[in-house]
């Protein structure tokens, strides 16, 4: 009975994420691993349904890890030499208006390609802080397609976050919530 109601709960994810027409998909599942030290938030992002279409991915709660130099994106593709993708950060206090970083115009990875591991420290430790990070309570990542990316892509992230020595607990509430 539980695997009928978790099959039914994952094939409805699935049909809810499918775009019905080509342009933005939102809330793109995210995972989360959690201690009291750091916050891994993790994902995949399949250009099937459209190629150069642009994802973004749920909101992550991040209000409590803010340390000056510590949040790592980590981004590859399994598609060899055929993605082209633009990785950015969001950020936002209230998960219906967003911000690009102001670092770098929000990109944080350029031209995902070749299936190599590309890391950015999400425009944090660019010589100085983005002060969107310092403050922003959530951030989303949003990836563009470009018109040579292929649409067999998978493109697989995560990024980690060291919360600061003060407050190290758990968070309260949840992690991830979709956009309002």
């Amino acid at each position: 009975m539980i695997r009928r109601v978790f099959s039914f709960l994952l094939l409805s994810l699935i049909l809810l994420s499918v775009p019905v027409f080509a342009g933005d998909t939102y809330d793109q599942t995210v995972s989360v691993r959690e201690d009291p030290y750091s916050l891994l938030a993790y994902g995949t992002i399949d250009f099937s349904t459209d190629s150069t279409g642009n994802f973004y991915t749920q909101c992550i709660y991040i209000a409590d890890c803010h340390s000056v130099y510590n949040a790592i994106i980590t981004a590859y593709d399994n598609a060899g030499g055929t993605c082209d993708v633009d990785v950015y950060a969001q950020y936002s206090f209230d998960r219906e208006t967003w911000k690009l970083a102001t670092i770098n115009s929000g990109k944080v990875v350029d031209n995902l390609n070749g299936g190599t591991l590309q890391s950015d420290s999400l425009n944090v430790a660019d010589t100085v802080p983005d002060p969107l990070y310092q403050g922003g309570i959530w951030v989303r990542l949003k990836f563009d397609g470009q018109a040579t990316n292929m649409d067999e892509v998978d493109v697989y992230w995560f990024m980690t976050f060291t919360k600061p020595e003060v407050g190290r607990v758990l968070s309260k509430q949840s992690r991830i919530k979709n956009k309002i």
